[in-house]
Formats: C-alpha cells, sequence, structure tokens
C-alpha cells in the first residue's frame, strides 16, 4: 500500500515538472529565491544591480522582485538567449554566491526562459523547476 502511493506521489511531481518546455531558446530570466520573513530583497537588488552595471551593462537588464507564498522572487530580465543567461548564472556563482549576502543565507538560483517562468508562477512548483533545471541546463 505504501509504495503505491509513493508511486502516485512520484508521478504527480514528475507530472509537475512535465509541465515545463524543454525549449529553451528565447529570452531568458536568472531568479534568486529566498524567504521573504528575512528580509533580503535591498541587499540583494543592490548587490545584483552592481553586478549587472559593473559585468553586464550591455545587456541593459532591469531588476524587480515578485512575491510566491513565503518566498521572494528578485529576478534580472531580459537576456537573449540561454548561452548569455548561463554565462550570467556562473559568474554569479563564481564572484557573488560567495559573498554577503548570499552567503549569508540560503538561496536557490537558476535561469528560465519566459514561457517556463509563466508555468513556473502559475504552478508555484519551486521543487520540479529546480529539477527541471539540473537536468535541462547543467553542464
Amino acid at each position: 500500500m505504501c509504495s503505491s502511493v509513493r508511486r502516485i506521489s512520484g508521478q504527480s511531481k514528475e507530472a509537475k515538472a512535465n509541465l515545463f518546455s524543454k525549449d529553451l531558446a528565447g529570452p531568458h530570466f536568472f531568479v534568486v529565491v529566498y524567504r521573504s520573513e528575512e528580509r533580503l530583497t535591498n541587499p540583494v537588488v543592490d548587490a545584483l544591480e552592481k553586478f549587472n552595471k559593473t559585468e553586464y551593462a550591455k545587456f541593459k537588464l532591469t531588476t524587480s522582485n515578485l512575491g510566491l507564498e513565503d518566498k521572494t522572487l528578485t529576478m534580472c530580465v531580459e537576456f537573449p538567449d540561454r548561452e548569455s543567461v548561463m554565462g550570467y548564472y556562473y559568474k554569479f556563482l563564481a564572484q557573488l554566491a560567495p559573498a554577503k549576502p548570499f552567503s549569508d543565507h540560503k538561496f536557490y538560483n537558476f535561469v528560465i526562459t519566459r514561457d517556463n517562468f509563466q508555468i513556473f508562477y502559475r504552478t508555484k512548483s519551486l521543487d520540479e523547476y529546480l529539477t527541471f533545471f539540473d537536468k535541462s541546463y547543467q553542464k
């Protein structure tokens, strides 16, 4: 009985992960997710905007915030393609992630297409999207 419950649950999670489009062409966003109660929006936005101005001025990125249940999403938009956003992602991991405020708190960082972001925000499926991200974007 327990194994069938797990199987159904697993199928449900897998079905949610399959909601995301495997078409990774087109505009992308870089997203940082953290718990809203930590009140990190200003330090996160400040760090990202400084990084964007010094390292990625040519993209003319804008930073915005959205609430998602008990979490806050800070996004840098808009990258023209997967290649440019992944360059940003790896540079973020190397330069910003080890520094404050990122080093002192738990964050989730990922990139996402504009179309998949709409699905992600509607379904609120953070864990499922992170699984999709790992499979679809990581080297």
